[in-house]
């Protein structure tokens, strides 16, 4: 049933296909109700007229409910997509705020060492020294 590319306006969302699908399911239901008060008037072939007529009714409802299904799936989907490239954006926006720290901390501990320096605190300039030394390191990893 090619319900997206049609001319039906009532097709338009998901919530108007299901209501449709809906609609026929209870007009199946009561197709069956009033064949069932008259099959003893009928003969047989009218009776399995009618019968194809409820099943018709029953197909195109199933087959609503199971575009109305796909539709939510669809939209899941894309939604999905559009939060995983969301996540891709913020790790990498995460790892150049990561870079930028690590830039700072580096430029914190040569300005401690510069001061040590300036000091000339043996104690001071090594531990400085250290901190530059794991700055290094941790940038190089």
């Amino acid at each position: 049933m090619a319900t997206e590319n049609g001319p039906f306006p009532i097709f338009g969302d998901i919530a108007a296909v299901q209501a449709t699908a809906k609609l026929l399911s209870d007009v199946a239901d009561a197709y069956n109700k009033r064949l069932k008060l008259e099959a003893p008037k009928l003969d047989g072939a009218e009776v399995y007229a009618r019968l194809q007529e409820e099943q018709r009714l029953r197909s195109i409802s199933n087959q609503l409910y199971f575009e109305a299904a796909q539709r939510v799936l669809d939209d899941a989907v894309d939604d999905q997509k559009q939060l995983e490239g969301d996540l891709a954006k913020a790790k990498e926006r995460l790892k150049k705020i990561e870079d930028w720290a690590q830039a700072l901390d580096l430029i914190a501990d040569l300005l401690v060492l510069a001061g040590a320096l300036l000091a000339r605190k043996p104690g001071p300039i090594v531990a400085a020294l250290k901190e530059v030394r794991d700055d290094i390191k941790t940038a190089k990893a």
